[in-house]
């Protein structure tokens, strides 16, 4: 065929696909001898011929991607594409080329449409096709395959693999549809034990996902849907501390409801479930990482103001001045600047006088009360 036409230097000329040479050569001329008679051999025995070159393709390529030779893959599928384009090895090692090759829009959109197109033909691929995409898998996981080899591979294992490959390059809105695919497919389990922490795994994943591009209402919508609410309440977690700096973003989302929190329960036995409301556990959060966080030395900052904005959006005046107050007293135990202390107890104070008028009081990490005369009087001894 004029696909193998004209000069073409050999494969196996450079350093690094020497050893390959052979395997490479045999791939061109097997490719070249089904220019001639292949109509012929499709009606007696031609079937047996395309698989065979599909695998030897197959193996090919696989080689020239550990090697990083995304060009020569790209030649020698474009060699036998009029042969091999129906096949799910053929559509499977188009989609690791172009995924390997370039991170341009339209170089992940092609890889992105032959990774979807090869699982129509995965449960009639070689056993060559298995074993390359559970290698790949485990290379991407970074463990090892062990001796025994897979037999099938499942949608759902696939469809997890082409996740890792999408994280691994960068492409993170394709792995954000394979990982939906990869849900879709949990969820048709029969055993549903296995079936919802199969999903909540992959809910966990699709979290850090749209939090890595920075969709955090998608993100949140993966908190709601997890079924495992350990996992979801971590991610919740995750995502106000995740939120510290663009706190308007965290003002923004719906933190309403709660769910059953089963930490507790699976303990042991008598342990009954707590509920975690949604709006508690971030105020949580971001207390915990502003307690964390040092107000020692110079131009350091307030700590606490983010979660002083998130208290105030929610018109929770009396918490925003606890937690001003609360930096107060670190501020005047850490800091030699008297005017910070000042400045936190004057916020705390107009705080505090927002609330309603049998609610202006607070309790400091002692248990006292602390009143407006209280921050007032602080006022008036710290001005001397």
């Amino acid at each position: 065929r004029g696909d193998w036409a004209g000069p073409q230097p050999p494969l196996g000329s450079g350093s690094d696909l020497a050893p390959y040479g052979p395997l490479l050569s045999e791939v061109l001329s097997f490719g070249a001898s089904f220019g001639q008679g292949d109509s012929a051999d499709d009606g007696a025995g031609g079937g047996g011929s395309t698989s065979a070159l599909s695998v030897l393709v197959l193996r090919a390529t696989l080689c020239l991607y550990a090697l990083g030779q995304t060009r020569v893959i790209h030649r020698v599928l474009d060699g036998v594409a009029s042969l091999l384009s129906h096949t799910a090895e053929f559509k499977f090692m188009r989609g690791l080329g172009h995924c390997a090759q370039s991170t341009s829009a339209a170089s992940l959109a092609a890889a992105e449409e032959a990774f979807f197109a090869a699982i129509n033909g995965l449960a009639t691929g070689s056993p060559d096709l298995v074993l390359g995409i559970n290698q790949l898998k485990h290379e991407l996981q970074g463990t090892a395959a062990g001796h025994s080899q897979p037999h099938a591979l499942s949608k759902l294992d696939y469809y997890r693999t082409i996740t890792l490959l999408f994280r691994r390059v960068g492409h993170l809105k394709g792995a954000v549809k394979f990982t939906l695919a990869a849900i879709a497919q949990a969820k048709g389990r029969e055993e549903a034990e296995t079936a919802a922490a199969e999903t909540g795994k992959l809910w966990t994943t699709l979290f850090e996902l749209f939090s890595d591009l920075g969709m955090w209402s998608e993100a949140y919508v993966t908190v709601l849907a997890n079924p495992i609410a350990a996992s979801s309440i971590a991610a919740l977690r995750t995502l106000a501390i995740g939120l510290v700096e663009n706190v308007s973003d965290l003002c923004a989302l719906p933190l309403v409801g709660s769910r059953d929190d089963d930490a507790n329960a699976s303990a042991g036995v008598g342990k009954r479930k707590t509920k975690a409301f949604y709006l508690a556990e971030v105020e949580n959060a971001l207390l915990w990482h502003c307690d964390h966080i040092s107000v020692e030395g110079h131009g350091v900052g307030n700590p606490y103001l983010p979660l002083y904005v998130f208290h105030t959006h929610n018109n929770k005046h009396a918490s925003a001045a606890q937690v001003m107050w609360k930096y107060a007293l670190r501020a005047r135990e850490h800091m030699q600047e008297n005017a910070e202390f000042r400045r936190a107890l004057m916020i705390a104070f107009n705080s505090l006088s927002l609330s309603p008028e049998g609610f202006r009081w607070l309790l400091d990490h002692n248990g006292d009360v602390v009143t407006l005369d209280t921050i007032k009087q602080n006022l008036i001894d710290s001005s001397g």
